[in-house]
């Protein structure tokens, strides 16, 4: 009844309701009393932010849910001490920094803001992509930022592996003909790598050698991939 409620006041106003939701909207809106939650009570969580809603916790290995629209209430999410992994659609457990950081924001975020929360991996470090507002960029496994920004309509293939492998290469121990990779701006590999005096093309996303494809530095200038 809620939900044909609310598609009822809104409709009116529909664009404007999912995008901006305005407070006339909640002046007409009857809230229902939440007698019983089998998860958390999420303050101003339900349509529009008029209502207190019962979000349902999630278990390890469940399907996690896809973003609401704005302006729709969230009816499940990842327990505590778990993320949504976005390569997998589950709810994963993780330990560390990143997980200190996802768990505090997780607090705060009003569902309806689209608050980004960091990607970790499953030690509770930090993915090597992150993303944030309009951007996306590389960091360390410890959630610093270690490459340029790129805007994230552009960022959907960029991995950052190139990045996180260059950067705990060099501020690692120094060892006598140690591989450094070369990174483009996004922070992939570049698509000819060299170590030593044989050089070859590689998987952009992942670096990973392409066979049959080592020639000799000399030949770099003509050497295409």
């Amino acid at each position: 009844m809620n939900f044909l409620l609310s598609i009822f006041v809104c409709a009116p106003v529909f664009v404007t309701c999912f995008s901006l939701c305005p407070p006339i909207v909640c002046d007409t809106y009857m809230c229902k009393l939440i007698e019983h939650c089998d998860g958390r009570i999420a303050p101003k969580g339900g349509y529009c932010g008029c209502c207190d809603s019962c979000v349902k916790q999630l278990e390890e290995g469940d399907l996690c849910p896809s973003l609401p629209l704005l302006g729709a209430p969230i009816q499940s999410e990842c327990g505590e001490g778990l993320y949504c992994d976005k390569e997998t659609s589950l709810c994963t457990k993780f330990g560390g920094a990143c997980k200190e950081e996802y768990d505090s924001k997780k607090q705060i975020t009003d569902p309806m803001l689209g608050m980004d929360l960091p990607e970790c991996e499953d030690d509770g470090s930090y993915k090597p992509k992150q993303c944030s507002e309009s951007v996306c960029y590389c960091v360390s496994a410890d959630g610093k930022q270690i490459g340029g920004a790129t805007y994230r309509w552009e960022a959907d293939d960029v991995k950052c592996e190139c990045a996180r492998e260059r950067y705990e290469v060099t501020m690692g121990p120094q060892r006598l003909g140690q591989f450094v990779p070369q990174c483009d701006e996004s922070g992939d590999y570049k698509s000819i790598q060299c170590h030593g005096s044989v050089c070859y093309c590689v998987d952009r996303s992942y670096g990973n050698k392409i066979e049959g494809s080592e020639r000799h530095i000399s030949e770099l200038g003509n050497f295409e991939c």
